[in-house]
């Protein structure tokens, strides 16, 4: 072979091949087509034949159906490797294109059995994968934010974190100054909070919002005393308390929901305790116009718990026992001046639970007696029925059983405390006690020698032998 022949070899050679073209096939045959199938050019006759059995179109459907061809799982693995099929009565909805379908079923969801009556819209292979790659890409890309935002979350909730416990530790540092509490529900919480904490001492002291009737029945009031209560230096904010309770503020200052925090007494249980103690006898002996307003606003608050206590029952009674519906609300106020008649008259609570129960009670006969009457008719009967049963225990002067609310009944859990400060800062005014006691005179006061001066004092009827004790009321001491 000489040069020119083995140099015409070398460059045919490095000549490329000619790229092998597919076969193309296209559906009905002799007519206008509407599929259009490329089949790749190393595909074997014995596969060539299946595919084009398996795509083969009539004007009416399909030539055969796939269960001829072979098992079902083979002709779709082959007919998906080695062929491409496009429907050319259905363009692409970005492009115009016709749309790639991927098997039969595919097809006939877009243009019917015939493939001749386009149906829906669709994609051509190009805009495909276009499509799957930018929802590929803002998959990603949300999956990254979300991470972002995961890190940032747990950032902010570190930091978060570490300023409520330099906070809540700072407070908690500061020393105590208070002499006496502030205010009269201050001065309820305050000791229900103390008892509550002399129970569990290693325990911080409840949320308000995990309670279902609050401190004193009332949340607003219970929350605003909370905060007062740690402006004087006596409570201080959990730091176990959850992060949901916080916030920053627009200045950057740390901000807190009263009602969803933990708490801590500043200081022990036993000597906050003796703090109410305290108080209750500075308010009991004090002397005045001002001293005379505050005990009287003390004893409105303690009869507002004691008539919604009563109140709370009547309607759990009404709608748990009888099915009714509670007390109409045209009505409450009604209902509520009676109660509070009764208990400022000289009935305690559970007298009063009784006359409500008997209300109820009649009021339930009476509707049964009365067939045109329904449920919320004998519910307003029930509060009419207790201003008769307590005018009539009045007028007949006989004695009223004390009643206990069930277990199942929700009890504001300060009212106890609040039955202790009243007697521990009104009883010494009392009447009764002032004409039992041998060391005051008939106006409640007892004279003693301070600084060579006849000095009267207030007494608290305590007798000679525990005037030692600092003169702190029995039920506190």
């Amino acid at each position: 072979m000489g040069k020119r022949a083995r140099r015409r070899r070398r460059e045919a050679a490095a000549k490329p091949a000619a790229a092998a073209k597919p076969t193309i096939l296209q559906f009905p045959h002799g007519e206008d087509p509407v599929l259009h199938v490329e089949i790749a050019p190393d595909t074997t006759p014995e596969d060539l034949a299946l595919i084009h059995r398996y795509w083969d179109l009539t004007t009416y459907g399909w030539r055969y159906k796939v269960r001829e061809l072979g098992s079902t799982l083979t002709v779709l693995n082959t007919v998906t490797a080695r062929s491409r099929a496009f429907l050319l009565s259905v363009e692409c909805s970005l492009c115009g294109e016709p749309v790639g379908i991927a098997n039969r079923s595919a097809g006939t969801v877009l243009a019917g059995p015939a493939l001749s009556e386009p149906r829906a819209t669709g994609l051509c292979p190009d805009c495909q994968d276009h499509h799957t790659a930018a929802k590929e890409q803002q998959q990603r890309l949300a999956a990254e934010h979300a991470v972002l935002e995961k890190q940032k979350a747990q950032e902010a909730e570190k930091e978060l974190r570490a300023r409520v416990t330099a906070w809540t530790t700072r407070e908690r540092e500061a020393p105590c100054d208070s002499r006496t509490v502030n205010g009269n529900a201050e001065l309820i919480l305050l000791l229900a909070l103390a008892e509550r904490a002399r129970a569990g001492r290693s325990k911080p002291l409840p949320a308000l919002s995990s309670l279902e009737n609050g401190w004193t029945g009332d949340l607003e009031r219970d929350a605003k005393a909370l905060s007062s209560l740690r402006e004087q230096g006596l409570l201080v904010v959990d730091s176990q308390s959850p992060l949901s309770a916080f916030q920053l503020g627009d200045s950057g200052g740390l901000m807190y929901v009263p009602a969803e925090v933990l708490w801590n007494l500043k200081l022990d249980p036993d000597a906050t305790i003796d703090l109410v103690a305290n108080t209750c006898v500075r308010r009991a002996t004090a002397t005045g116009q001002q001293s005379a307003t505050e005990i009287a606003a003390l004893a409105r608050l303690v009869t507002t718990l004691e008539a919604t206590h009563v109140i709370d029952y009547l309607n759990s009674l009404l709608t748990k026992k009888y099915g009714y519906p509670p007390a109409p609300e045209a009505r409450e106020v009604e209902l509520f001046d009676t109660i509070v008649d009764g208990i400022t008259g000289g009935y305690t609570a559970g007298q009063m639970i009784a006359i409500v129960w008997r209300a109820a009670d009649s009021a339930a006969g009476w509707k049964e007696r009365n067939a045109r009457m329904g449920p919320a008719e004998a519910s307003s009967a029930t509060v009419t029925m207790v201003r008769k049963k307590l005018d009539d225990a009045r007028e007949r002067r006989q004695p009223v059983p004390e009643y206990e609310p069930p277990r199942w009944m929700a009890v504001p859990a300060a009212l106890g405390a609040a039955r202790q400060v009243l007697e521990a800062v009104e009883g010494p005014r009392r009447r009764d006690r002032i004409m039992a006691c041998g060391q005051c005179d008939v106006n409640g006061f007892f004279s003693q020698e301070v600084d060579g001066r006849e000095v009267a004092s207030r007494c608290l009827h305590i007798p000679t032998a525990r005037r030692s004790d600092d003169h702190l009321p029995a039920d506190l001491g």
